[in-house]
């Protein structure tokens, strides 16, 4: 299930991880590509990711739900992209 609710993240998450926002492109097996609302849905497949990427993205979502209190839901698809955004 993918919530299309998009707030905006508290100010202080943006100072701790200096990333104001990232997208996640995931593909599903019949090849069409999809955005999702990371805010919302965590969404990854940890064997798809550099250990760099996927450090990052689990630091920020771990912030973001001891500060934001969201709930998260674990989805895998075929294929993920992720997008960072500098603040």
């Amino acid at each position: 299930m993918l919530l299309h609710r998009t707030p905006e993240p508290p100010h202080s998450i943006q100072k701790t991880c200096q990333i104001y926002s990232f997208r996640v492109y995931y593909k599903e097996a019949n090849g069409m590509l999809h955005e999702a609302n990371t805010l919302d849905s965590f969404i990854y497949e940890k064997t798809k990711l550099s250990s760099y990427i996927q450090g990052r993205f689990e630091t920020f979502m771990s912030i973001l739900r001891m500060q934001s209190h969201l709930l998260l839901f674990p989805v895998v698809f075929t294929t993920i992209q992720i997008v960072l955004t500098q603040a």
